[in-house]
């Protein structure tokens, strides 16, 4: 029986080889899992990283914190080459994909 108690055991059941996207990455902690559990053929990691009014987001944070979250996201998978980090708004980003051209878009922010 497959445990899916958690948001890793549920990505660690989904097939490798797909096509994924997460929206919201902050510093890309759990777009390594994606990229570990899954084994995906591509992987675009979409965050606009900017500071944005509390009107709109009440948790927003300074935009050094984006910045520097931006940064370590960038070190962290620079040696992945199937990984595409887009600094845009999920809304831009979403003109990007063709209609059912992905098998994965996991949401973690706006």
């Amino acid at each position: 029986m497959l445990n899916l108690t958690t948001r890793r055991s549920f990505i660690e059941s989904l097939p490798h080889g797909q096509l994924c996207v997460e929206i919201g990455v902050a510093r890309g902690a759990f777009a390594e899992v994606i990229l570990r559990g899954m084994q995906p053929l591509r992987l675009w990691l979409v965050d606009c990283w900017t500071e944005q009014s509390h009107d709109v987001d009440p948790a927003s944070a300074p935009q050094a914190d984006h910045d520097a979250n931006y940064c370590q996201t960038r070190e962290r998978f620079a040696s992945y080459p199937q990984v595409e980090i887009l600094r845009e708004f999920s809304t831009v980003a979403a003109r990007r994909f063709d209609d059912s051209s992905l098998e994965l878009v996991y949401i973690d922010g706006n």
